[in-house]
């Protein structure tokens, strides 16, 4: 999983640097960034809430999202829904989970719960990403 939240953080630091060319990044700023990724990766499954990692790093939810919304074009929250929609991608495509497995794993309390999340998130329903999976593989 750390690839995924690496991707993430170089494409934030990407988006960064060509939306404010002037601003250097200092280790001070990127070694917030990088604690707010890690946290993302380490409690991504248990903590979905933004004020939990806007605590953890010592902002307050809303200032961490002005700064992700205006940096990145995005709120803690949906960054959370990314790595969460990542993440079942990846576990459906590998096969050896059915989408029950795969729901409960990612701490969804229903299949179906689950399978509304993805479809708003991604256009389609897990059933219909899979199958697509199988049939390009």
């Amino acid at each position: 999983f750390r690839p995924v939240i690496n991707s993430y953080l170089e494409a934030f630091i990407y988006k960064l640097s060509i939306l404010r060319p002037d601003m250097k990044f200092s280790q001070d700023r990127f070694q917030r960034l990088q604690s707010l990724y890690e946290l993302v990766e380490k409690h991504y499954l248990t903590e979905r809430k933004a004020c939990f990692y806007a605590d953890k790093i010592g902002l307050t939810t809303k200032r961490l999202n002005e700064i992700l919304k205006n940096k990145v074009g995005l709120t803690l929250t949906q960054l959370l829904h990314k790595v969460l929609i990542a993440e079942a991608k990846k576990m459906i495509a590998k096969g050896d989970k059915n989408l029950k497995e795969v729901s409960f794993a990612l701490r969804f309390s229903e299949q179906a719960y689950f399978s509304r999340f993805f479809k708003k998130q991604t256009g389609m329903s897990p059933e219909k990403f899979a199958k697509l999976i199988r049939e390009t593989s």
